[in-house]
């Protein structure tokens, strides 16, 4: 279990961050995902990589927490992590308003797309859905955000 946690953990904490848009709950939630996955073990597919099958739990954790935070009638004025210096990966904090505008879905398709580097295959296996489903959400998130400055390069390359 220690080498499991050890090998993935910062991809976990990655994928928490990205999806929920909230550094500072992403290690409760990478921490409550890693506790789902050991309770899961069992059916677990060996088949399949670990890591992919470890972000699938994450992300529905992370969309958990986010929809938990959403109900919640306490809620700051500002955006989850809006007062963070950035996104996971340091970007830029218009970058992760732009980002936490897209749907909880849209996010994911993104952040698994293109900061974790998964396929579209991989992506559609991790979050549980069809391939064009996961095209289509790539399609239409990259259609609210072409504007985005800080997501012109990516606009520019994206295969959806």
């Amino acid at each position: 279990m220690a080498e499991l946690f050890d090998a993935h953990w910062h991809g976990a904490w990655r994928v928490a961050v990205g999806v929920s848009g909230d550094p500072a709950a992403s290690e409760d939630i990478a921490q409550e995902a890693f506790l789902r996955a050991i309770r899961s073990l069992p059916g677990f597919d060996g088949r399949r990589p670990f890591a992919v099958w470890l972000h699938r739990i994450v992300v529905n954790t992370a969309i958990d927490h986010v929809r938990r935070e959403r109900r919640r009638p306490d809620l700051s004025q500002s955006a989850p992590g809006a007062d963070a210096p950035g996104g996971p990966d340091g970007g830029s904090p218009e970058l992760l308003a732009a980002l936490l505008a897209l749907t909880d879905e849209q996010r994911a398709v993104v952040f698994l797309h293109f900061w974790v580097g998964h396929t579209v295959d991989e992506v559609a296996v991790v979050l549980g859905v069809a391939r064009g489903t996961v095209r289509s959400r790539l399609a239409r998130a990259m259609t609210a955000l072409r504007a985005h400055p800080d997501l012109q390069a990516i606009a520019r390359v994206t295969d959806v």
